[in-house]
């Protein structure tokens, strides 16, 4: 009987601009050995061009994909539902685990403790037989992992081009990038209230809070 392995990871967790995206991969057992030769490995370790060319491969030998895509609104909104950015994390990895419904999954871990975040997860899904493995760096160590941090990957750069050529040079939308640092300035110059600012920006990272106080 073939037994399904999933892998799960983000692009876009630490980003001010843009949505964060995770990423499910489920592959038969057998098919591990295929997402090693292609040279599934982690998406930061690979040019956007190989991203892209593996992503597709990746879709191929992929028995089944499954994404979430949260809006910079919904993780503004996290706050006021009294959740921190892991317990959110943990209610989409196991809407994806839901979708994949594998034998085991890898999940490469935001949290600094694997294990609590585990039985998080096992408390979310709705197949309590699921084996659920939470580990730091997975995406280097796994290679169903390695190809869902390229599905995010290539997903999330998507969505930034997107942003990209309906609102100009925003960068890659990470807080120490300088295209990002200066549209993020050229925003508050403009606007009154945070409250106002784009859909597509956290309003609620401290790179807003910090140049809005400077602005003041």
């Amino acid at each position: 009987m073939t037994r399904f392995v999933a892998g799960i990871d983000e692009a876009g967790r630490g980003p001010v601009i843009g949505p964060l995206v995770l990423a499910g991969v489920l592959v038969a057992e057998e098919k591990i050995q295929d997402l090693i030769d292609m040279g599934a490995r982690d998406s930061k370790k690979l040019t956007p061009k190989r991203r892209v060319e593996l992503s597709a491969l990746i879709e191929n030998a992929a028995t089944k994909l499954a994404y979430v895509e949260v809006s910079p609104e919904e993780i503004d909104g996290r706050v006021i539902r009294g959740i921190n950015l892991n317990q959110l994390e943990a209610e989409k990895i196991a809407y994806i685990i839901n979708e994949l419904h594998p034998n085991k999954v890898y999940i490469d871990c935001p949290d600094v403790n694997p294990s609590r975040f585990a039985e998080l997860l096992r408390s979310l899904v709705a197949d309590k037989e699921i084996e659920i493995i939470a580990m730091h760096y997975a995406d280097e160590s796994i290679p169903v992992v390695s190809a869902a941090s390229i599905i995010a990957k290539v997903r999330r750069d998507l969505r930034v081009h997107e942003l990209a050529e309906r609102l100009g040079n925003i960068g890659s939308g990470y807080p120490s990038d300088p295209r990002t640092q200066k549209y993020i300035k050229g925003i508050l110059k403009r606007k009154t209230f945070l409250s106002s600012m784009p859909k597509c920006v956290r309003s609620s990272w401290k790179t807003i809070m910090k140049t809005n106080k400077r602005k003041s």
